[in-house]
């Protein structure tokens, strides 16, 4: 046993430090251990420590909208009192990356919440904490854990004292950063402030319409944005509930909500990341498969060992990196590895001499050792790419040609690509006109030659006055215009028809399962691309509008005109199918 338990730790070290070693070998070693020891020896509730953090982390890689509700159970199966540390990390990371799914992360939080009360009070406490330091770093990137804040609010998890605490810090002293912030954040959560303290409502609305009269600091394009949000409040928020029917998984008795201020003293309590001897180890097990028992409804529930054995799998670098971290405890608060490799990234585009020069060494950079999140390294290379590019003074195609050989190499770089542009596309007023114009330019010569895909860059994209601004009905014109300039209108056109992408662009050109009440989003299609100069794309939107039309108008006569019964009746939503 203890030649299998040193052999184990030296393998262990050996991975830590970036060596290779046999997979199969250090697993089998892992077994071996675990059969050989006990609760009390620490070899043994450090490989029990892993195979947690292994099962979180796959738990919440794997969690979406359709299966959250077996993700829940799944969850309690895991000893969520001693690994409370781990899910809250790997939560928060997730959300970071994918904040398209914040609210099934808040849910999901919310109903562990409800069991297990410590999992929703260290959630609010790192949420601050992150907004906080976000907030003093660089406003921008606030967004991703203010967004989580007023989900978790939505969800109940803390009370809405804190996110009328943000709010009010936002506007104290408006910028049309800290206005767009909170311009974000009343999406999300202004429907429940509303029906919650009307009163802050109104205040805050206050606020905002006066900034957006009297203010110097505020811009048109914000302004614009204010009065959209007005005009969704007069609506109700009817198009932004607190929370999806689906999500909304815990009744009201049973929530837990948190009182947590926003200047108060917090812990992010980071002790709980890391691996800890326990001299209780096989106590609080057992005091755990009680929890677990009450809350499953003392179903019977397969061991600790069953279930890591299903999902055991090689650890990979990933885990190879938190195992280091836990050894040896040092963090790189400063984030100068992401700031040395961006000025690598920046040295090398301007440095070459050619496209295929700086292609060839910045393939080189992602395999660097000390790279530990191959697909963050490729969305922040691809990021600094597109910013040496803003920065010129006029758009050179040295750049286009740099992201059209990265696009087209792997299914990964074509992914990191559609990441950065769906995120310059929702940060893109703050840029100015130069550089949107050559951000534009870059990105409407990759959709020209074919190598990021219409279909997944512009499939969010609703091109209405209330989802878009100018900023960003000025960089789809000339992403537009480049396309036409380099692959002529009648090509764009036929890609425009291809079935794939038309239904992924319905945002865009809204001509199929239409009915009248999208009358306005596609009058406000046909109007933006006539007014660039690109009417010849909305034949097929005017005929949508017009046909939508006349059945309108023939519904309103057949309510007036008794008479009119007998005539054929028409479907209200628009078929393409041809007249026979």
């Amino acid at each position: 046993m203890i030649k299998d338990t040193n052999e184990y730790i030296e393998l262990l070290e050996l991975w830590s430090k970036g060596e290779k070693v046999d997979k199969d070998k250090l697993s089998a070693l892992e077994e071996e251990v675990l059969k050989d020891s006990s609760g009390k020896d620490d070899i043994y509730q450090r490989i029990k420590w892993v195979q947690l953090r292994r099962s979180i982390k796959t738990l919440v890689h794997k969690l979406a909208r359709e299966n959250i509700k077996e993700t829940v159970l799944d969850a309690f199966e895991l000893n969520l009192n001693r690994g409370l540390g781990l899910l809250v990390r790997e939560i928060m990371k997730a959300q970071l990356r994918n904040r398209n799914l914040t609210p099934v992360y808040a849910s999901l939080i919310a109903v562990l919440n409800s069991k297990i009360n410590d999992i929703g009070k260290l959630t609010v406490a790192r949420a601050v904490l992150q907004f906080r330091k976000y907030f003093l770093a660089n406003r921008r990137d606030c967004i991703g854990p203010l967004v989580f804040i007023c989900h978790l609010t939505n969800q109940r998890v803390c009370n809405e004292v804190l996110i009328l605490q943000i709010i009010q810090l936002l506007l104290e002293r408006p910028s049309n950063d800290s206005v767009f912030l909170t311009i974000r954040a009343l999406y999300i959560v202004g429907r429940f402030i509303e029906s919650q303290v009307p009163a802050a409502s109104n205040m805050i609305f206050d606020r905002l319409g006066s900034l957006m009269h009297d203010s110097e600091e505020i811009s048109e394009n914000t302004c614009s944005q204010i009065q959209i949000l007005f005009k969704v409040r007069r609506g109700g928020f009817k198009k932004y509930p607190p929370m999806e029917e689906d999500l909304d998984l815990v009744e009201e008795e049973d929530q837990v909500t948190h009182l947590v201020e926003l200047e108060e003293s917090l812990e992010a309590e980071d002790y709980l990341n890391i691996y800890h001897f326990d001299d209780k180890y096989e106590e609080n097990e057992q005091k755990y498969d009680t929890i677990r028992n009450d809350i499953l409804g003392g179903s019977e529930t397969e061991s600790e060992e069953e279930e890591t054995s299903e999902n055991d799998e090689a650890v990979d670098e990933n885990e190879l990196q938190s195992i280091q971290q836990d050894l040896s405890q040092i963090k790189d608060m400063t984030e100068s590895n992401l700031i040395n490799f961006q000025k690598t990234v920046y040295l090398t585009v301007m440095s070459s001499m050619s496209s295929q020069e700086a292609v060839h060494k910045l393939l080189k950079l992602q395999f660097d050792k000390t790279s530990t999140d191959k697909r963050k390294n490729r969305e922040v290379l691809v990021d600094m790419i597109v910013k040496c590019c803003s920065n010129e003074k006029t758009y050179s195609k040295y750049y286009g040609v740099i992201g059209e050989k990265l696009c087209s190499i792997s299914t990964e770089w074509h992914q990191a690509f559609v990441q950065v542009f769906k995120s310059y596309y929702n940060d893109i007023y703050q840029y100015e006109s130069n550089a949107l114009r050559n951000i534009g330019k870059f990105f409407g010569h990759l959709y020209a030659s074919d190598r990021l895909a219409m279909e997944e860059g512009w499939n969010e994209i609703v091109l209405t006055e209330e989802h878009t601004n100018s900023a960003s009905r000025v960089l789809l014109k000339f992403i537009f215009q480049e396309l036409v300039e380099e692959i002529g209108i009648t090509e764009l056109q036929e890609r425009l028809e291809d079935p794939v992408i038309k239904k992924a662009i319905h945002g865009m050109f809204p001509v199929t399962d239409v009915s009248s009440e999208d009358t306005d989003h596609i009058r406000f299609a046909v109007n933006y691309f006539t007014a660039i100069g690109l009417g010849v794309l909305t034949d097929e939107l005017r005929s949508v509008l017009a046909y939508l039309q006349d059945s309108s108008r023939g519904r309103a006569h057949a309510r007036r005109s008794p008479s009119s019964s007998s005539a054929s009746s028409r479907s209200s939503s628009f078929s393409r199918s041809p007249s026979p």
